[in-house]
């Protein structure tokens, strides 16, 4: 698997913010990712998902 950061991105929110919609694993994303030659474990990856695939956690 090759992995890359695209960007960063500035969060405005300060590192001590508890709301509950915004902690972990809810915290908005500041880094973007590139990952190529994703091994799928089972199936196939839907074709509607063919340009984005959501960070799950």
């Amino acid at each position: 698997m090759d992995v890359e950061i695209v960007s960063k991105f500035l969060s405005t929110l300060s590192e001590d913010d508890s709301h509950s919609r915004r902690i972990v694993p809810w915290r908005p994303q500041t880094i973007e990712w590139d990952a190529n030659d994703l091994n799928a474990l089972a199936g196939e990856i839907p074709s509607y998902l063919k340009a984005y695939l959501p960070t799950q956690h």
